[in-house]
């Protein structure tokens, strides 16, 4: 058969293709193609067509505006769209707006049962415009239509129906004659849905329209109804047509693409395009109440090695879990999300003051407190929280995001807390952060990394019995930049271990060297990140630099923090154990800042406890300050440790040290971090 296609696209090769489809299914296929908006008027006007195939962008107009174009031609012609990568929401757009189907470039299987489909619907809709005069003629053609048909008279009571509304609706004939059509009988809650439908008939109007009708079995249908007026010789109103397409289908489809555009298919979640209209929303309201919205951002800092660990489908049953316990945190009214892979968000909304927030982050962070069940394994996450506050950070809701991204990043610093509020130095520290990435990667090869030293006293005599290596990049534009700035970076990089290995033959060679020179007691400290240790290779390469420089192992004391802890497992306590093995010292660094265990000192048998600083600033005045390191050197005692006090400033501070026992000290009292020759002046 011969069909005259209206062809709304730019590209003659799409063009081709499709006509290829239509043409390898039997059409014979007559086409014009436009490209603009008034061409495609002047070919409405000028020829009669089948079909309008639009694609979704043109150089100079879309889909939506040859729709509407289309629309005010007033045919009946079947609209199908054939695009590339279009957004879900779009199609639906405009699907609901008039177009007969939406078909994917990739997939034009579809193409061809659309067209028929299309062309079917179309007939319909021009049928009906000559059913009130051929009702009684064409009774044969209603009762087999495709289409759900019925008739009722001028108060709604059905007359007649025909043999697709039976099939679709499930009711025989004798259970609807006599009865009013749902449609016509729309309950309370659909009531302006009901005076609309009367108000167009009344007004002589045809009324077209979705409806969510009941089936005998309870199920509902979706139906695209059209309302049409039946009338006599006179002109008077006879009956009402009601034709009506079983739509179930698509309303189905369209509620998928809704989903799968909004809301996150593991945790069902509102995903981050979600979360952006959400976060816009509460803007808005914000600015306008003068009230503030929160955005809090919160990273699962170790789900990569939740998966490494457990594997990935119990890595995605963790991020349920945890979805569900910050759902339940943060309570209803407000708005969780998920950002990204290991990232969560929770707007907050009609805040009075900034503070308010701090009762969701104190829920939130207890409900990550005890370890997830997760398969039979216990599985425990550690969680970032980064705040932003709208307006006073901004109103831009990607600005905000990027806000509270960064805040959460900085939450790694402060230790216990775990959490951060965003300060507009933070734009500064993430530009830093692109710097030091990017620059990181030469570092090693270049030679820019430097070590220096910072001695330990004896407590008795205030010799110089052990010197902790402090590593120190010499950045060609930044200068020295200490550890905790680029350190976090190299974990997140994998660059860790072969700096790490670098540190380590450094200080023992720099250890040997000392010992040549006269210090031959001293011992060497260096510290070791968790990611080194979980890698598995720290005790070959410690036993590697041993023996290369000729270090005894007892000259040498490794220094782990206390976030080794949240990362125990198997291959923990094997490099634990080879390290002691081979003889070197274990010291726990930051003793406080962490996640202090009495169960994990006495399993690892370290050898040296180190007191935090922060817990040392405040002696001997403050009284918090006094009873915690009185408790630390108390139990280290108990369980054999050596003591460090890190920090140590004032001679107050070593007096009351010395004094309770600890037996070593370190800060800038005596000496700030050296290099080798003014450790050697020094001494």
């Amino acid at each position: 058969m011969v069909m005259k296609v209206l062809l709304v696209e730019d590209s003659q090769a799409d063009a081709e293709i499709v006509l290829l489809e239509l043409e390898q299914n039997g059409y014979q296929v007559q086409y014009q193609r436009v490209m603009t908006a008034k061409a495609m008027q002047h070919a409405l006007a000028d020829q009669n067509w089948d079909l309008i195939l639009s694609d979704f962008h043109l150089p100079q107009f879309d889909a939506p505006e040859a729709l509407k174009i289309y629309k005010r031609s007033g045919l009946e012609l079947p609209f199908i769209i054939i695009s590339g990568v279009t957004r879900a929401r779009d199609a639906v757009s405009l699907l609901q707006a008039g177009a007969d189907d939406f078909i994917e470039k990739s997939d034009l299987s579809r193409l061809v049962p659309a067209v028929k489909r299309g062309l079917r619907n179309a007939k319909l809709r021009r049928d009906q415009r000559n059913y009130v005069e051929k009702l009684n003629r064409l009774s044969t053609a209603v009762e087999q239509s495709p289409a759900s048909i019925s008739i009722t008279d001028t108060s709604g009571r059905i007359e007649y129906v025909n043999k697709k509304f039976r099939s679709v609706t499930g009711y025989k004939e004798v259970d609807v004659l006599g009865t009013q059509a749902s449609i016509l009988r729309l309950d309370p809650a659909q009531q302006t849905l009901h005076e609309e439908i009367w108000q167009t008939l009344r007004s002589g109007q045809t009324w077209t329209g979705e409806i969510c009708s009941p089936n005998n079995d309870d199920s509902v249908i979706w139906e695209y109804v059209s309302v049409s007026l039946i009338k006599n010789d006179a002109g008077d109103t006879t009956n009402y047509l009601l034709i009506s397409e079983d739509i179930t289908a698509r309303k189905y489809f369209e509620e998928q693409l809704y989903l799968r555009a909004h809301f996150d298919e593991l945790t069902q979640l509102p995903n981050r395009g979600l979360l952006f209209d959400r976060l816009t929303q509460a803007v808005s309201r914000a600015v306008d109440s003068q009230n503030n919205a929160i955005l809090m951002t919160i990273e699962v800092a170790n789900f990569k090695r939740i998966n490494d660990t457990f594997g990935y489908q119990n890595g995605d049953a963790a991020l349920r879990a945890a979805s569900a316990r910050i759902r339940t945190a943060v309570g209803e009214g407000f708005t969780v999300g998920r950002a990204s892979g290991d990232e969560f968000a929770v707007i907050l909304t009609d805040i009075d003051y900034p503070g308010q927030a701090e009762t969701t982050i104190d829920a939130i962070q207890r409900a990550f407190e005890h370890p997830f069940s997760v398969n039979d394994n216990q599985i425990s996450m550690l969680i970032r929280i980064g705040v932003t506050v709208c307006p006073a950070d901004g109103t831009d809701p990607t600005n905000l995001f990027r806000n509270a991204e960064a805040a959460m990043h900085q939450s790694a610093q402060n230790g216990r807390r775990g959490w951060q509020f965003f300060t507009q130095r933070m734009d500064q520290e993430a530009e830093r952060f692109l710097k030091l990435s990017k620059g990181l990667q030469q570092a090693l090869d270049n030679g820019e990394f430097k070590l220096l030293f910072q001695p330990m006293m004896d407590r008795y005599s205030f010799n110089l019995v052990a010197v902790e290596a402090l590593l120190r990049w010499n950045h060609p534009e930044l200068g020295l930049i200490e550890p905790e700035y680029f350190i976090p970076i190299a974990e997140e990089t994998g660059l860790i271990e072969s700096i790490g290995k670098w540190v380590l033959r450094e200080a023992c060679l720099t250890a040997v060297e000392l010992q040549n020179r006269g210090l031959t007691d001293l011992v060497m400290d260096v510290n070791a990140s968790v990611k080194q240790l979980l890698a598995g290779s720290l005790p070959e390469i410690t036993e590697q630099a041993l023996d290369d420089f000729g270090l005894e192992p007892n000259r040498l004391e490794l220094e782990v923090t206390e976030s080794i802890w949240m990362s125990d497992s198997k291959e923990t306590n094997v490099t634990l154990g080879a390290l002691k093995d081979l003889g070197v010292g274990l010291s726990v660094d930051d003793f406080g800042m962490g996640y202090s265990s009495l169960s994990y000192l006495k399993r690892y048998k370290f050898d040296t406890l180190k007191i935090d600083k922060s817990f040392v600033t405040g002696l001997p005045d403050d009284h918090h300050d006094v009873a915690l390191v009185e408790a630390i050197l108390a139990m280290a005692k108990s369980l054999k440790m050596r003591v460090v006090g890190e920090g140590v400033e004032t001679v107050q501070q070593r007096d009351f040290l010395t004094d309770r026992g600890c037996d070593r000290l370190q800060g800038f009292l005596f000496s700030q971090p050296v290099t080798t020759e003014k450790l050697l002046a020094f001494v």
